[in-house]
């Protein structure tokens, strides 16, 4: 008897969970990174930017496609920005940290002038912005870095310079 209720119960079962089958790509969200910088008393500010990388609490790390290269902080004042990780899915759920890994080739110029912006040992494995912000699946979502070089320039006195980042965001 009840080998013949199993029996009569599990079609129904079955197309139950056949109708409600979604794709991956049903629980994502499209995320894009811009950059743009605050005004500093300097000539040139380079950052180094190898890779972006977003931690949700869904899919955990991943890095994003990134435009990596050398960017002068200084050309990316008033309404410019420019887009450093592309358009991509990511797990939708919350957002809460990205991730800036920079190489070593950072500087720094001051009346014509090139020296190297240090970072902190610290910050080698990537300077971490917190952002702490819900992705609803199928959005998309455009974030924008103001990396303020003015503030995170350090003149340590003796003709060295350290970077020590001050990194706001906004989503638009």
């Amino acid at each position: 008897m009840k080998l013949i209720r199993l029996l009569l119960i599990l079609p129904a079962i079955v197309s139950l969970s056949c109708g409600n089958e979604k794709s991956d790509e049903d629980f994502q969200s499209y995320l894009q990174i811009r950059l743009k910088d605050a005004p500093a008393a300097v000539d040139e500010v380079w950052i180094d930017l190898q890779q972006v990388r977003v931690h949700t609490n869904i899919g955990g790390w991943q890095d994003l496609t990134t435009n990596a290269g050398m960017y002068d902080l200084l050309t990316l004042q008033s309404n410019a920005d420019t887009v450093i990780a592309a358009t991509q899915l990511i797990p939708a759920g919350r957002l809460s940290q990205v991730r800036f890994v920079l190489g070593e080739n950072n500087a720094l110029v001051i009346d014509s002038v090139r020296y190297p912006l240090a970072i902190s040992s610290q910050d080698e494995a990537g300077l971490i912005l917190n952002v702490h912000q819900e992705l609803i699946q199928n959005n998309q979502y455009t974030l924008v870095i103001d990396f303020d070089a003015a503030a995170s320039i350090v003149d340590q006195g003796n003709g060295t310079y350290r970077l020590k980042p001050v990194l706001t965001a906004a989503f638009q």
